[in-house]
């Protein structure tokens, strides 16, 4: 069964960080389990991220800004190559999209909600990964 291992335990670096995000940095490790793809995920101390990257819209914040931060964590750390290697902890973007909507839902986020973060990383992702 999918499921996050540790709770998200995080530490505030900066309160304004690309386009008025804030930074954060897990001060625990984050692991999930993914039926998806039968591996363990492990996001290592010390990783930063700003959760999900909605634009700051009106409307798409409303629905979709300060929600699934475990996700979102994850998905930001799936996004990220090894500095030595330059490799992914996923063969490609799809699976790490697929593996947010996962995550997501194991989280009990509404599956509306899980549709919009999605599509959002489908039609914006590109130019992180």
């Amino acid at each position: 069964m999918s499921r996050f291992l540790t709770a998200l335990r995080v530490a505030e670096v900066s309160d304004v960080a690309d386009e008025g995000r804030g930074l954060w940095e897990l001060i625990a490790p984050l692991i999930y389990e993914s039926d998806l793809t039968g591996d363990v995920y492990h996001v290592p101390v010390g990783f930063r991220t700003d959760f999900a990257s909605v634009p700051r819209v009106p409307i798409a914040f409303l629905l979709c800004g300060d929600t699934a931060s475990k996700p979102a964590c994850l998905h930001d750390a799936l996004y990220t190559a090894d500095p030595v290697t330059g490799k992914h902890p996923v063969p490609d973007r799809s699976t790490a999209d697929a593996l947010l909507k996962e995550a997501a839902l194991v989280d009990g986020v509404p599956r509306w909600r899980v549709w919009l973060l999605w599509v959002g990383v489908r039609l914006g992702g590109a130019s992180h990964w």
